[in-house]
């Protein structure tokens, strides 16, 4: 929708998401924890959607040999949670 983090996603923008996601029935949006949570309200507001959101970088990780791991456990079990 937008090419950095700190863009803010224009009207048409929104819209053009919104109408995305209802041809496609999409059930879920997994998102970056970069992204607000109004962002996402105002992309999914009354959508009917799941969403989770992820640390694809690991910041919240702690460090050492089981961090990668850990990482990508994390970011599996939040797509199981918002696909269920």
């Amino acid at each position: 929708m937008v090419n950095n983090h700190e863009q803010k996603p224009s009207v048409k923008n929104i819209l053009n998401a919104r109408k995305i996601i209802r041809s496609k029935n999409a059930q879920c949006l997994v998102s970056t924890i970069e992204i607000t949570p109004k962002r996402v309200s105002n992309i999914i507001e009354n959508l009917n959607m799941k969403h989770e959101s992820i640390d694809i970088i690991g910041f919240k990780q702690t460090q050492g040999v089981s961090q990668y791991p850990a990482l990508m456990q994390n970011i599996a079990n939040a797509f199981e949670k918002c696909l269920k």
